[in-house]
């Protein structure tokens, strides 16, 4: 969602690929969650920090993984983005990746001999 050649005057392929992995893209709820003490949003924060209101047009090819052992939240998270991101025009993929939750899929990500860590290898290195 970055504009690296208006904020940072770098190419704007600058990233080719990547893979957000248990992503939270609208903070809109948070709000009304136990966690609004802690976190105090108010909604220009919301607004200005929730990827899924800013996706545009970019190269960069994402990647949306959530776990299935992941709360429906989660889920709702990775493919609302997945489609805000696609109807940007961009290319991206989404996938709940059964069995998982958000510490295990890491576990899986780290782990070279795992089906998922050479999955990720391949998506980074496509385009």
């Amino acid at each position: 969602v970055t504009d690296w050649s208006g904020q940072y005057d770098l190419p704007a392929d600058t990233l080719k690929a990547g893979v957000a992995i248990s992503g939270l893209f609208d903070l809109a709820p948070f709000p009304y969650t136990y966690l609004q003490p802690k976190l105090q949003l108010g909604w220009d924060q919301v607004r200005r920090n929730s990827p899924i209101l800013h996706a545009r047009h970019s190269p960069t090819r994402l990647w949306m993984v959530a776990g299935g052992a992941e709360s429906g939240e989660f889920h709702r998270q990775s493919t609302s983005f997945h489609d805000a991101w696609r109807q940007a025009g961009n290319a991206g993929r989404c996938e709940i990746a059964d069995g998982h939750d958000h510490f295990t899929i890491l576990d899986a990500f780290a782990d070279p001999r795992d089906r998922f860590h050479q999955r990720v290898l391949e998506f980074l290195a496509c385009g």
